[in-house]
């Protein structure tokens, strides 16, 4: 998919426009919203690693209050260059260095299913262009089942209980 919508907004960019590249209304009308919100990005899209040093911008613990049930998420709120979704592993230790204690964390390592549910959240939300280009932020639920990457992508990166 990521290459399907570089190679779009490199046409887009040379002139060619989302219309002589894709016959689908419904497709070409995702594609130029898309590449729309890309373009606000410009100087990032077309030198990727030139501005991108930090991926997060912020990593704060919240408690919401979801259908009656108080829930500790970690909110998270990438970069521009964040957006782009280009290195989720960087990203991922670049969240474990941000994020600030708390006791549902403190004592999780990598064996932990918490902690492979966690890291199943955030690369799903990193490499879903939906999650990168619409959200303002994104959050990733200790609480959550610890599934494969494949089942937490299914079930939208974060799982009904």
């Amino acid at each position: 998919m990521k290459k399907f919508v570089f190679l779009v907004i490199v046409l887009v960019g040379l002139g060619a426009g989302v219309n002589a590249v894709v016959k689908n209304q419904e497709l070409r009308s995702d594609l130029k919203s898309l590449t729309s919100k890309v373009f606000r990005h410009r100087d990032i899209v077309f030198n990727p690693v030139k501005n991108c040093d930090d991926n997060i911008e912020s990593v704060e613990w919240r408690t919401t209050d979801t259908y009656g049930k108080e829930y500790v998420s970690a909110f998270i709120v990438p970069t521009t260059c964040g957006r782009l979704g280009l290195d989720p592993k960087k990203a991922w230790h670049e969240f474990l260095d941000k994020v600030p204690p708390h006791p549902l964390w403190d004592d999780v390592n990598s064996n932990d299913p918490v902690y492979k549910s966690m890291r199943n959240q955030f690369i799903c939300h990193w490499v879903n262009p939906e999650a990168q280009l619409n959200r303002p932020a994104y959050r990733i639920e200790p609480h959550r089942p610890s599934d494969n990457l494949l089942e937490t992508y299914l079930n939208q990166c974060n799982r009904e209980d």
